[in-house]
């Protein structure tokens, strides 16, 4: 699951935040102000194209993010995103997300394989915070803590390949992902220069083979409010880019 949907989840996440304010307010003094309602928008029917920029020498592809949906789950509404590549038409993903005054939170993946005609589902317990909102530098949050197969991680992309270090060995692993907002950057997507808040996403995994953790930076996405994702960078095991996403075009209804 993880080769397949761990760029299109990460990617997804960012672009879809406040549809509906859903999440338990915090009453304190010092609680922040909660964020716009299209802090980054989430209208259903909004797109987003993106040129994807594989660095292992395939071509060049596009892949399109729309806002299709929304559901009720267990007294949660979320938002429903379906990521399609144009490498396979057949070939997609949904994501599902709940949006609270100050945080964005992941309840469940799903990935449709059309050569077997099988789903793949991973549902998060507890839910994932994604995102702390609104940006502010130098903010911190672990995004989940994972115990199990490392075949099975969410959200790590084709870069976090934990396995292929141990051929043929039976392992598990504990993962931990955690997030940070940088700061603010000027980045060029979409034929505009952006003002967008860079978010960088690191692990901690500890295998069971290996005595000592290993631990790196998984991506970076760049972030602009009321818009979308502009930019986004992964990464491998060993810290070489794997992949480039740039923001082509979008339509925000």
């Amino acid at each position: 699951m993880k080769n397949k949907t761990g760029w299109q989840i990460l990617y997804v996440v960012f672009i879809g935040i406040l549809l509906i304010s859903c999440g338990k307010k915090d009453n304190s003094p010092n609680a922040p102000a909660p964020v716009e309602k299209d802090y980054i928008p989430y209208q259903i029917g909004n797109t987003w194209l993106y040129q994807v920029a594989p660095t292992n020498g395939d071509a060049p592809y596009t892949s399109t993010l729309t806002v299709v949906d929304t559901v009720l789950v267990d007294g949660h509404v979320l938002a429903v995103v379906k990521e399609q590549s144009a490498k396979s038409q057949d070939d997609f993903s949904l994501t599902y997300f709940e949006t609270a005054d100050n945080s964005l939170i992941m309840h469940q993946i799903a990935d449709f394989i059309p050569a077997t005609g099988d789903t793949s589902r991973f549902v998060f317990n507890p839910p994932a915070t994604w995102l702390m909102l609104p940006f502010v530098k130098n903010d911190q949050w672990q995004v989940f803590d994972y115990n199990g197969d490392p075949k099975q991680i969410p959200l790590v992309g084709s870069g976090l390949d934990l396995e292929s270090l141990f051929p043929g060995q039976t392992l598990t692993v504990h993962l931990i992902l955690n997030g940070k907002t940088i700061g603010s950057e000027n980045v060029a997507a979409a034929g505009q220069t952006f003002e967008a808040f860079k978010v960088d996403f690191t692990y901690v995994a500890n295998v069971s083979t290996v005595p000592i953790p290993i631990s790196g930076s998984l991506a970076s996405f760049w972030v602009v409010p009321h818009t979308g994702i502009a930019r986004i960078v992964f990464y491998n095991l060993s810290g070489d880019i794997t992949e480039l996403r740039t923001l082509i075009s979008y339509t925000l209804l």
